[in-house]
């Protein structure tokens, strides 16, 4: 197993990602993006490589690694791309009670409270100040902006998108593959695929 955490993706939500290693004390030898334009920079003081057509290089050791982008449907694609021992993430500042359960490659971000019973799905992003509440339980893949709340036993589906500041009402099941608008309050379940927006939050036409 190599030293250190790879970071998969080298723009903004790899500073987070780097952020909160930093605080955990874990090393981060180094970032992969196959964006050109970002090929031979450094973020945070990281190197910033490209990674050959071959993923060989990739498999041949067995790398602990991280996936720092916030399209969950890229994200998903690099999960499927990449083997590797996925890293989870949570900031040291973050509060977590221990019956917590966060999937491989989640992510909890800076001030984070995630309360008793909650779960965090594989390769979720429980972003800066979020709160979730006991008993909610968030799928895979799915991105929780930050300053969102998710209150007692809210269910989230699959590849969801919650808005920056969004609050979700007790008990409110949202299907899978559902958007919501920044600042937007659900009071009532959405099924999968819509995106709603507002207050009260409505499909949007």
């Amino acid at each position: 197993m190599t030293d250190g955490v790879w970071i998969i993706g080298a723009g903004g939500h790899a500073k987070v990602a780097i952020a909160i290693a930093d605080s955990m004390g874990l090393s981060v030898s180094g970032l992969y993006d196959d964006d050109p334009a970002r090929q031979g920079a450094t973020v945070l003081g990281r190197p910033v490589m490209g990674p050959p057509p071959d993923l060989d290089w990739w498999r041949a050791i067995p790398r602990r690694a991280f996936i720092a982008i916030g399209d969950n449907r890229v994200r998903k694609a690099k999960a499927a791309l990449f083997p590797a021992q996925w890293v989870t993430l949570r900031h040291a500042t973050a509060w977590m009670h221990g019956s917590v359960a966060l999937g491989p490659g989640a992510m909890v971000c800076a001030g984070a409270m995630v309360q008793p019973e909650a779960s965090v799905g594989t390769h979720s992003i429980v972003n800066t100040g979020v709160i979730v509440e006991h008993d909610c339980r968030i799928g895979d893949f799915t991105h929780v902006a930050g300053g969102a709340v998710l209150a007692g036993a809210c269910r989230l589906g699959h590849h969801c998108f919650i808005g920056a500041g969004a609050t979700i009402l007790p008990g409110v099941t949202i299907g899978d593959n559902v958007t919501v608008g920044a600042g937007a309050a659900v009071v009532g379940d959405v099924p999968a695929g819509l995106t709603v927006m507002g207050v009260p939050a409505r499909a949007k036409s």
